[in-house]
């Protein structure tokens, strides 16, 4: 990754008063990326890193939409998941203050139907693994 020039900003550039944690490289962030893409892909119309934002060791940009048609882009940091963006690429820096520590956490609180969705798939789940339980039971040894 080529490093921006000497005094110019960057928005995954630790700020000089606040110590952020990083990763050893990029590749790592990407890696948690895509395991936060499979863990809530079925909730959401679409969720992927963003090729136009450029990631570095402390930071990734995930562009979302929700099912509701809502687009963001979330940054993935060592803090957690922060909307920045009300559309995709975009990194509107300050535009919302609150960070989420899990995606779920977020998603909850900007989409009804995720959490529906989440909703349904635990209770087809819990349903699945309650009729495993019953068949053990109901079955001679």
């Amino acid at each position: 990754m080529a490093s921006a020039p000497e005094g110019s900003w960057s928005p995954c550039a630790p700020l000089d008063c606040v110590e952020e944690r990083t990763l050893d490289d990029e590749g790592a962030w990407r890696q948690e990326a895509q395991a936060v893409i499979r863990d809530v892909e079925r909730g959401v119309q679409y969720i992927g890193i963003s090729d136009k934002l450029e990631s570095c060791n402390s930071c990734i940009y995930l562009n979302l939409t929700t099912k509701e048609g809502n687009r963001r882009t979330l940054k993935l940091s060592a803090t957690g998941f922060q909307i920045v963006g009300l559309e995709h690429d975009k990194d509107e820096e300050g535009e919302e203050e609150e960070t989420f520590e899990t995606p779920y956490s977020l998603l909850n609180r900007i989409s009804p139907a995720f959490t529906l969705s989440f909703g349904g798939d635990l209770a087809s789940k819990l349903s699945q693994l309650s009729r495993s339980h019953s068949d053990r039971e109901l079955s001679p040894d």
